[in-house]
């Protein structure tokens, strides 16, 4: 089981340096993967 310890100030910050990097095109591969995993919609 897991425990989630970031609440929103801190997933915001960490989408926004994503959101960043993917723009400069300064991403690293992990870096993009976890934006499109956090980016997809749940239904």
């Amino acid at each position: 089981m897991f425990e989630i310890h970031l609440g929103i100030p801190e997933m915001e910050e960490l989408w926004n340096r994503l959101e960043k990097k993917h723009q400069s095109g300064s991403a690293t591969k992990a870096e993009e993967k976890l934006r499109r995993q956090m980016g997809k919609e749940v239904p």
